[in-house]
C-alpha cells in the first residue's frame, strides 16, 4: 500500500515531535508499505516568511538577517535534539549553515 504522510507546523517543532514522526514512519516502512513523507515548515515559520517579505519590501536588512539567524538556531536545536549519530548532525549542519 502506498502512505502519504504530511506533517507541519506544531507536529515538527521540537525533537520529540520530529522522534515520533521518525518512528511512524519506520513502522509503516518496515511494514511493506511504500512511504512518501511531506514535510512543511515548522510552526510560526510561514507567519515569519509573510512577514520577512513585507520587511523586505521596506528595505530592512537588519531583519532579513535576524530571520536568518533565528531560522538556523530553531532547525539545528531540532536536528541536535533528535538526532544522536555525530556524522549525520555534522553533514546537516553544513547545509544549514
Amino acid at each position: 500500500m502506498r502512505l502519504v504522510m504530511k506533517f507541519g507546523g506544531n507536529g515538527v517543532n521540537s525533537a520529540s515531535k520530529v522522534k515520533t514522526i521518525a518512528n511512524l514512519i519506520k513502522h509503516h516502512y518496515r511494514a511493506k508499505n511504500d512511504v512518501v513523507v511531506v514535510v512543511s515548515a515548522i510552526r510560526g515559520m510561514t507567519d515569519d516568511i509573510f512577514s520577512i517579505t513585507d520587511n523586505i519590501k521596506d528595505g530592512q536588512k537588519v531583519s532579513i538577517e535576524n530571520f536568518m539567524s533565528k531560522t538556523r538556531t530553531s532547525h539545528l536545536a531540532i536536528l541536535r535534539n533528535a538526532i544522536k549519530d555525530k556524522e549525520i548532525i555534522k553533514k546537516a549542519q553544513l547545509k544549514i549553515l
